[in-house]
Formats: structure tokens, C-alpha cells, sequence
């Protein structure tokens, strides 16, 4: 199974910005798996959290999910996945530095995560565990992004 998820929203009006329900988010159990929900990006920026505790999203969000379902038994499937993305802003915004999205380096802000899981697959609903583990972290210092070489495993 392949997936490939790409957006841009832009503000119109007199908003400077997208209105919260309408922007992009990453992580969690239907986007990046490996990751908390929403934790992924804007960019290379480190959130700062507000008093309203909402995760700031993105004015655009590239992911994309490939999967391996294998049978188990009878009802019981297996997958392994590899999920990777991002979500970015597109104008410039002084609270989250290095946050736009720059074409030269987008892809170099992907986060990456990997796992597997069991499906019980019936036919008119799958019931689905999946355990993921980061791969690449999308953070500001090039040097910390990849995961397995640093041994970071929160």
C-alpha cells in the first residue's frame, strides 16, 4: 500500500493565517506513526507551547506512508510501514524559526519513522496495533536529526 499526501492552504481575506481547523498537522496514528500526534513540524521549529496548549500547524504538509500486509493466520495480518513528512509555513513567522518552507531544503526536514503491526482483518473492519520508532527528527541542528546514530530514543 502507497500513500502520497501534499496540501497548501493560504489565508485569504483579512487573516494572516489559516484558522486553526483548516492547517496541516503531522503525527500520530493516521500520519506519521512513529511520532506523537501533531508533534511534527512546522519545519525545523521547536514549538514553544502556548497557554491554550494547541500545537501550532502548517500552511502546507507533504507525508508519505508505504506498507507491507502480510497474512499471519486465518483473520490476523501483519504490516510493516515506513512513514515520512513534514508540515511547513509559508510566510515567515519571528515565533518559529526555520518553520518556512524552503524548496533548496524541505527535504532535508523529513521526518522519518518505521515499525509494524498486526491487523484483524473482517472483512468490514480492521482493528489495527501498529509500534513505530522514529527514524529522523526533523530539529534544527543537521547533526541530531537521525536517530540511530545518536542512539535517542524518546
Amino acid at each position: 500500500i502507497f500513500r502520497l499526501y501534499a496540501g497548501v492552504g493560504n489565508a485569504y481575506g483579512n487573516s494572516a493565517t489559516l484558522p486553526y481547523a483548516k492547517q496541516f498537522f503531522c503525527g500520530g496514528p493516521s500520519s506519521l506513526r512513529a511520532f506523537q500526534i501533531n508533534s511534527v513540524g512546522p519545519g525545523t521549529s521547536i514549538p514553544q507551547k502556548s497557554a491554550a496548549f494547541l500545537e501550532p500547524g502548517g500552511d502546507c504538509k507533504m507525508e508519505a506512508n508505504a506498507e507491507y500486509r502480510f497474512p499471519i493466520v486465518g483473520f490476523l495480518k501483519g504490516a510493516a510501514f515506513v512513514d515520512a513528512g513534514n508540515t511547513w509555513l509559508l510566510g515567515r513567522d519571528t515565533s518559529l524559526i526555520h518553520s518556512q518552507f524552503d524548496v533548496s531544503r524541505f527535504y532535508k526536514e523529513l521526518a522519518l519513522g518505521t515499525g509494524a503491526g498486526l491487523r484483524l482483518d473482517v472483512s468490514f473492519f480492521i482493528v489495527r496495533l501498529d509500534l513505530g520508532i522514529p527514524l529522523r527528527k526533523p530539529t534544527p541542528d543537521e547533526s541530531e536529526r537521525w536517530v540511530i546514530r545518536n542512539g535517542d530514543r524518546d
